[in-house]
């Protein structure tokens, strides 16, 4: 940047953050019998922050409560997190089968975003000492079908997402080149659910490939642990999805060719419990 006598500017500066994240997995698939499949599994992830730096906490209201210096390498907060997976899925016959699903996921690098700033603007934050690692605990149900020797894939599955320490911003939030972004966030627990149909066909003369229109309604609702209200947040009532993917069986190229519409808000509404 240049500069003149006349011109003048704020340097400001924001201290860097550091952190590890580790994680272990062991996985499991078990054949019950020929109609009958389980597949389950345990995730271990940890999260440390570490310094230097100096890391303040504060009150419900964004006012600051504490603060300590800490040294390079020393230990801020730590984060210790078990995230079970279990799925079953049982055959009808040779054309159905309907399938059943248990997730948890652990998110320690969270985004924050402004809806009135472009995406360069956008920070991401790793847990801390105010801000929890997210945690989403998804149940999923689902009926699976082809039809015609396989020719079409029909699909259909539900699902219900349960949501705690969801961080969203305060009205009027400052983020950009705040030292203290953390006390510009609100905190509490959300809901997703939805359901998504998926529709295939495979074609082969001398190539293969696959269409696919899609449907998926969905809705995210938080709850503020400090207002009592609903933060209606990126609702998506409707999306299309349509997908060309041709593979040549020569060649090895797969061109894709897609295309999607999208309906509904990127707004925030706070609904009244």
């Amino acid at each position: 940047m240049t500069t003149t006598a006349s011109s003048s500017f704020n340097d400001k500066h924001v201290e860097h953050r550091f952190g590890y994240e580790m994680a272990t997995y062991a996985s499991d698939d078990w054949k019950v019998n020929d109609k009958l499949n389980m597949a389950y599994g345990l995730r271990l992830s940890a999260m440390l922050l570490v310094g230097p730096g100096t890391f303040s906490t504060y009150d419900a209201a964004g006012n600051t409560i504490g603060s300590q210096q800490y040294k390079s390498g020393e230990l801020v907060q730590h984060y210790l997190n078990l995230e079970p997976r279990f799925s079953v899925s049982y055959l009808l016959n040779e054309q159905q089968s309907i399938k059943a699903s248990y997730n948890r996921n652990t998110q320690n690098i969270h985004l924050l975003t402004n809806s009135t700033s472009a995406s360069p603007t956008d920070l991401y934050v790793m847990s801390s000492k105010n801000i929890k690692p997210e945690i989403a605990d998804q149940f999923s149900t689902g009926y699976f079908r082809n039809f015609k020797d396989n020719l079409y894939e029909f699909s259909a599955e539900v699902y219900y997402k349960n949501l705690q320490n969801q961080i969203d911003y305060k009205d009027a939030a400052q983020l950009l080149v705040n030292q203290d972004v953390e006390s510009q966030l609100v905190y509490g627990v959300g809901r997703a659910y939805g359901v998504e149909l998926f529709l295939k066909k495979n074609m082969a003369v001398l190539m293969a490939g696959w269409v696919i229109p899609g449907l998926k309604p969905n809705a995210n609702l938080m709850r503020s642990t400090q207002e009592n209200t609903f933060l209606q947040r990126r609702t998506v009532p409707m999306m299309y999805l349509l997908s060309v993917s041709i593979s040549s069986m020569k060649s090895g190229l797969s061109p894709v060719i897609s295309f999607m519409e999208q309906e509904g808000l990127s707004l925030i509404q706070r609904e009244n419990t």
